[in-house]
């Protein structure tokens, strides 16, 4: 699959991109054809840990909104966090339209770093105060950067005011995919070491001392919301919660890293039985969201507040509150269906590079 993806999303997308640009195609049709690609990939890998590793999510909160651009502020304790937000997304048709801000190491990742460029998923930072921070301005796309702001902090920094950015103008309706711009306002997964560094600092300055998730670094989202208060139209606060690994008390599992189900549980183990994740999620319109950098920080420190008493529910009782919200698993005929069209993508691209090498080879050795 990874060397699929290397030719298919890196090789192929690479050119495809090269010669749209030369031909000036429009940013509209190269947005959408980068989230088809993404929307078909990202069901394999998804559907592949929904079907095989046996991932189900029992949702409680606000229901779905379909065909919507939202900032999406989540704990992040795993790397399967993101795969539980691509299940999210996909339950809306959205998962081929999910954007990362990400450390700028990662751009350097074999095949994915390189992909997460070419399918306008991820868009780069540096964890040394200086970084691009912008608007989708034209519908989602992660090159149309629209304001710099700085997003990093030192570890224990815990946030502050934000600097300014333009407000983005909404696209023109329908021409580009919606988006979800994923925040991991934490900066880094959750450890024994770095809670404590978090409830030193926190107590230090007089803010809410957690224990499920570590005090947010509010900057890059200040700046973010105040780029893109005219693209999207609201936040979504979502809250993923694992459970303890299997004879471990929840108390003396939270915070160690050992989180049941794992993410290589779920990519390389087959499981009959579900391997259950508890999600919370939250609708917060933007309207309600503070436009005061000071008033914002203050609102984000409050809402990682709620996320920690609701984790600390979910220790005690095993579930979050909140109504049930459906959540439906990918079908065995989708999941087939997106695979087929990848080799098939796959064979296609080898095929014209192989038929390009001939020629190549041909031309060379008649001159």
């Amino acid at each position: 699959m990874t060397a699929g993806s290397a030719v298919l999303i890196d090789g192929a997308g690479g050119l495809a991109l090269g010669v749209a640009w030369l031909l000036g195609a429009p940013r509209w049709a190269v947005a959408t054809a980068q989230s088809a690609i993404l929307r078909a990939w990202m069901s394999i890998y998804v559907g592949h840990m929904e079907l095989y590793g046996g991932m189900t999510l029992a949702v409680q909160g606000d229901p779905y909104v379909p065909g919507e651009s939202a900032l999406v502020v989540c704990n992040h304790r795993s790397w399967t966090d993101t795969i539980v937000l691509y299940s999210l997304a996909r339950q809306v048709g959205a998962h081929g339209d999910v954007k990362f801000f990400t450390k700028r190491s990662l751009l350097w990742f074999p095949v994915y770093g390189v992909a997460g460029v070419l399918c306008n998923v991820c868009l780069f930072i540096r964890r040394d105060m200086t970084a691009a921070a912008g608007a989708f301005a034209g519908g989602g796309d992660v090159a149309g950067v629209a304001a710099a702001a700085k997003l990093g902090e030192s570890p224990a920094s815990g946030g502050g005011g934000g600097a300014g950015a333009a407000a983005v103008q909404p696209p023109a309706a329908g021409r580009f995919p919606p988006f979800w711009l994923i925040n991991y306002l934490e900066g880094t997964r959750l450890t024994p070491a770095k809670v404590a560094q978090s409830q030193a600092f926190a107590a230090s300055r007089g803010l809410p001392v957690l224990t499920h998730v570590l005090l947010p670094r509010t900057k890059g989202f200040t700046a973010s919301a105040a780029a893109l208060r005219g693209a999207a139209t609201a936040v979504y606060d979502v809250t993923i919660g694992y459970g303890p690994p299997p004879g471990l008390a929840t108390a003396a599992g939270e915070g160690t890293g050992a989180l049941t189900p794992s993410f290589n549980s779920l990519l390389y183990t087959a499981s009959k039985t579900p391997r259950v994740l508890h999600v919370f999620q939250r609708r917060i319109p933007m309207e309600e969201v503070p436009s005061d950098a000071a008033a914002l920080t203050d609102w984000l420190y409050a809402l990682y507040a709620a996320k920690d008493a609701r984790l600390a529910h979910l220790a005690a009782h095993g579930s979050f509150e909140g109504p049930p919200v459906a959540w439906t698993r990918i079908t065995w005929r989708r999941f087939f269906g997106c695979l087929a069209i990848f080799w098939a993508a796959v064979g296609v691209v080898l095929c014209v590079v192989v038929a390009a090498l001939r020629l190549l080879g041909g031309t060379g050795g008649g001159g």
